[in-house]
């Protein structure tokens, strides 16, 4: 089968749902991607950002076609060279699109219903608490955005859906999403946050009681609340019931200017150890996560959560639709309350031996049912549906 991918951004070397994806389906069909040329870092072109182009290594089935930004406002991207192949490429069997409300999907998924190529939708925004009054800084650039978003996003993001063969959420609160903003009554297919074993597997742990190892992973960004880990650490760092061979790495994807200042920032602590990695690929995050004991999520929630529960990490994070998936096997808290985070982190000190019991059954519980490789067939499966239904 030859499918088509769309995404603003694909970078390998972060992951995310739309690499996974189409990364396991190239194992027996013929995947193109079609992308933009722009880092997800920093939305421009980044010379110390190496993208691939072309076929990905070692995969013959797998294309990446990249093409110039010519206009852009946040994720709204306008691509000359991208909208001429949509309308004069060979047709794929079936096209994925992945977030909606991007610009790439959005103008991709017009052309595919004047071509009339069936397309199925995958969307993985989500309900945030979001104002543009609220936010002090570039106050009149973010009410423009904010009107875009409103105006000419929303609609268009609305239109598309509604004729799309198949609309996935990829969970609760990308569904919560669609039916509250896109206003969509259809039959919404249950996707799925899962992990590649490829990369993050079991690791049998050895528990040292008196050491205690913990970290944040993900995209630096205001919606991380990277504020609220300073605050937290310095709590911890004036306890000493847990501050005893306590350490906190980030992993964190970001600029050299912010690698700095983030440095510069945490570099205040007497008792405790404080450690950043940055811009990690998922094979080498996944053997740096091997001597972690846990994460800890104290505001939005990560797709790195079923990555680290493979691993057998325990997980500490914000009580959020997002992460359900854990709530067996981890400890939640109310989001952003840093002193709900710091509770939960001495509770797994003070009982650590059966909190990394319970983490251990929580990697059997996702490898069994949240591999990417199961994930990505089943929805080979659905497209074929698709396509035997005309």
């Amino acid at each position: 089968m030859k499918i088509w991918h769309v995404t603003n951004h694909y970078q390998p070397e972060l992951g995310y749902e739309e690499y996974y994806t189409s990364l396991n389906q190239s194992l027996n069909n013929e995947i193109i991607v079609l992308t933009s040329n722009l880092s997800v870092k920093s939305h421009h072109e980044n010379k110390n950002i190496k993208l691939n182009n072309g076929n990905l290594k070692n995969n013959v089935n797998l294309a990446i076609k990249r093409f110039h930004v010519n206009l852009k406002y946040s994720e709204f991207f306008i691509s000359f060279s991208f909208l001429k192949y949509f309308f004069k490429a060979p047709r794929p069997d079936i096209i994925h699109f992945h977030t909606i409300s991007q610009g790439f999907s959005i103008l991709g998924a017009i052309i595919a219903l004047i071509r009339k190529i069936p397309y199925v939708i995958d969307n993985h925004d989500f309900l945030f608490d979001y104002h543009p009054l609220r936010i002090k800084k570039k106050r009149i650039r973010n009410i423009i955005i904010f009107l875009e978003y409103v105006l000419i996003r929303i609609p268009l993001s609305r239109f598309v859906v509604s004729k799309a063969k198949l609309i996935i959420a990829m969970n609760q609160a990308c569904k919560d999403y669609l039916i509250k903003n896109l206003k969509i009554n259809q039959n919404i297919y249950d996707g799925q946050l899962c992990v590649d074993t490829k990369f993050f597997y079991k690791v049998k742990k050895q528990i040292i009681l008196n050491k205690n190892s913990f970290c944040f992973i993900g995209q630096f960004s205001k919606r991380k609340r990277i504020d609220l880990y300073l605050e937290l650490l310095k709590l911890v760092d004036q306890n000493n019931q847990i501050n005893n061979n306590f350490s906190f790495t980030f992993f964190l994807n970001t600029d050299v200017e912010t690698q700095r200042n983030l440095i510069k920032n945490f570099n205040i602590f007497k008792n405790i150890q404080v450690k950043f990695r940055f811009n990690l690929s998922p094979k080498i995050l996944s053997t740096q996560l091997d001597d972690i004991d846990a994460l800890v999520m104290i505001a939005n929630n990560s797709v790195v959560i079923p990555e680290v529960m493979a691993k057998g990490m325990y997980v500490i994070a914000a009580d959020m639709q997002f992460n359900k998936i854990f709530h067996n096997y981890g400890s939640t808290f109310e989001k952003d309350s840093v002193k709900g985070a710091l509770e939960k982190i001495k509770d797994f000190i003070l009982n650590k031996k059966n909190k990394m019991k319970k983490a251990e059954e929580g990697s059997e519980f996702i490898i069994k049912n949240y591999s990417y490789n199961n994930y990505s067939l089943k929805l080979v499966e659905e497209y074929k549906k698709i396509l035997s239904n005309g």
